[in-house]
């Protein structure tokens, strides 16, 4: 029988290669919020390490102060000071991000409903 907890964390890949479908959990950024994040735009590769599981890597995208997955659904907002949080939702369970990009690269935590955590990283191509 395969381990719910360890499917949980490899959920966070599945959110960033847009194998799942999302609904965003917050408001995206009005346009005047975005100035001066245009600095982060671009593709970003993501890898994650948490309590349920030994990892998992994906692509967001970032443009105009939002990180989209694969699919093109909005997770997540950039402040104009690097300050990332996502957030998405997926049968009962929620997962939410937090962290910082300093120039070309990522890094910072993550949190599931059900328990997992982790912290993942990120590099911009």
């Amino acid at each position: 029988m395969r381990n719910i907890s360890t499917g949980m964390c490899f959920l966070f890949l599945a959110l960033s290669l847009g194998l799942i479908e999302t609904r965003p959990l917050f408001a995206s950024p009005r346009s005047s919020a975005t100035g001066g994040v245009a600095r982060f735009d671009g593709y970003w590769s993501v890898s994650a390490r948490g309590s349920c599981a030994s990892g998992a890597s994906g692509q967001v995208t970032i443009s105009a102060g939002r990180v989209f997955d694969s699919s093109g659904a909005v997770i997540g907002i950039v402040s104009p000071s690097g300050a990332v949080s996502t957030q998405a939702s997926f049968n009962g369970t929620t997962i939410v991000g937090r962290g910082r990009i300093s120039g070309r690269s990522a890094s910072g935590t993550f949190r599931q409903s059900d328990g997992c955590s982790g912290g993942w990283s990120a590099v911009r191509y």
